[in-house]
């Protein structure tokens, strides 16, 4: 089981999901159906986080300050792995909840726009 939690561009994060979507029922690979382990999970999305970004902003108009940038959360269990959180950075690498760091923390620092997941 996965589950994602996005803070940043609703587009780009909606596009992320499209794709990862897309490329499980097209049996494209890779794709999360196929990964082993959370890690490679977090890797895969990362990657896909990246060329949503790249692709989006390498269309926009010169004059235009979009930010299409967007941090993830994933967290869960595959295959019988210990429950795992990440966190997935705009640049499409990713850090790990551990016990020095059992939680994080994306959005809006005010108390009504914030979004976090402990492990």
């Amino acid at each position: 089981m996965l589950v994602l939690q996005s803070a940043g561009n609703l587009a780009t994060t909606q596009s992320v999901i499209s794709l990862l979507s897309a490329r499980i029922r097209t049996q494209q690979e890779p794709n999360l159906m196929q990964v082993t382990s959370l890690y490679d999970a977090a890797m895969l999305i990362g990657k896909t986080l990246l060329e949503v970004i790249q692709r989006d902003s390498s269309n926009q108009q010169t004059c235009s300050n979009t930010n299409f940038n967007c941090n993830l959360l994933l967290g869960g269990q595959i295959a019988g792995e210990t429950h795992r959180l990440f966190h997935i950075y705009p640049e499409g690498n990713f850090i790990e909840a551990t016990r020095d760091t059992p939680y994080f923390q994306i959005g809006e620092s005010n108390t009504a726009n914030r979004s976090s997941i402990g492990c």
